[in-house]
């Protein structure tokens, strides 16, 4: 539902109904509302929502439950640099939900070895991962990831 979705993205963006309400223009009660399905936001705040939370205005609406983010203003190594460390982290969580099926309680301290070796992380997105978890990933800039562009050449 609508109502669901704006609330879980403004939880998740760390807004309060309050901060949310004032960077829209609106008042907390109208927040309030959407949330609690009373009413639902206008075409121009729909796209105001999406455009603040960087989703799609058909995932808001429920017809689209995969989350987006807009690559398209960067080059195309600094894409491949994302698309690998997606692609790492896609079979890191795979490997674990599986350990986790066949019954093992805490396979990230248990078996860390196992999918270690399993899913070798490339040796040049070390450093960019190690900046991602120094540094929060709302303050990365590309400048301080590109020096680790120079190691895929």
């Amino acid at each position: 539902m609508i109502s669901d979705t704006i609330k879980e993205l403004r939880e998740k963006n760390d807004y309060t109904q309050t901060a949310l309400a004032k960077k829209l223009g609106l008042s907390r009660s109208a927040i309030n509302a959407w949330e609690m399905g009373v009413s639902v936001p206008s075409t121009s705040y729909l796209m105001e929502l999406a455009k603040l939370f960087n989703v799609s205005t058909d995932y808001i609406l429920g017809l689209d439950t995969k989350e987006k983010i807009d690559i398209t203003f960067l080059k195309q190594d600094e894409k491949e640099i994302i698309y690998t460390l997606l692609n790492y982290f896609m079979k890191y969580h795979y490997m674990l939900d599986a350990l986790h099926d066949i019954g093992l309680e805490h396979p990230d301290e248990d078996y860390k070895e196992l999918y270690e070796k399993k899913f070798k992380l490339p040796q040049y997105l070390i450093p960019g991962l190690e900046m991602i978890h120094k540094v929060d990933i709302g303050e990365l800039s590309v400048s301080d990831v590109l020096p680790i562009t120079k190691d895929i050449e």
